[in-house]
């Protein structure tokens, strides 16, 4: 009979298309109920959403009006730390998926080896390079448009939305205590419909679109 250490277990519940936990030391049998009816719960939730999704989409401007008259967001400065470290991680990965000759001639990254310390540092070591080359890139070469806007519902909590107008990116992160939390959603959830998908969004399941499903699903 295995004892009460041997019948725990981590869970991960979620994962690509969906909310991601991690549960530690949850019993197993009582984790995979507690998965089946988190995941029966995510997909009922999304194929609502898909129901209720429609063309009716609004630009980048028309979203950062939008977000300043109905709650007052205000624009972070180019000057803060926030910005510059969103910028510098955005315009990352933009180089990366859309110009990685800039890099110039780079080694390909490989994914660590599990429980190989030394195959972790050079992932690492590569990872950083990687991201030292793009931070040098001067934006005349890779121009990116991008802004951010706060809206704070208290001290204590405030919802942040990214927005580069050149590759039309839109997305948010927030933060706040636990009370305030779904009024934070439903505001993410609002300005994302706002945003919404057109209808070549919807026929080709764009990126655009799966954004928003995974939103609604939330």
């Amino acid at each position: 009979m295995k004892s009460e250490k041997q019948a725990k277990a981590v869970t991960i519940i979620g994962g690509a298309d969906g909310p991601t936990s991690i549960f530690i030391a949850g019993k197993v049998n009582k984790a995979s109920l507690f998965i089946r009816i988190k995941n029966y719960s995510y997909k009922r939730r999304r194929k609502k959403a898909e129901r209720s999704i429609k063309a009716n989409p609004h630009t980048l401007d028309e979203v950062i009006q939008f977000l300043q008259e109905t709650y007052g967001a205000a624009e972070i400065p180019e000057q803060s730390l926030t910005y510059r470290e969103e910028k510098n991680g955005l315009k990352e990965s933009l180089i990366i998926r859309y110009k990685p000759e800039l890099l110039g001639e780079m080694p390909k990254i490989t994914k660590p080896i599990k429980q190989d310390e030394e195959s972790l540092k050079e992932f690492c070591k590569q990872m950083e390079e990687q991201r030292k080359r793009a931070q040098e890139i001067p934006d005349e070469v890779f121009p990116i448009d991008f802004h951010i806007y706060e809206v704070k519902i208290s001290d204590h909590s405030r919802i942040y939305f990214n927005i580069e107008k050149n590759t039309n990116i839109f997305g948010c992160s927030y933060s706040g205590n636990k009370k305030e939390m779904e009024k934070l959603r439903a505001i993410a959830k609002e300005a994302h419909l706002y945003y919404g998908v057109t209808k070549q969004d919807i026929e080709e399941k764009s990126e655009r679109y799966r954004k928003l499903l995974s939103v609604l699903s939330a």
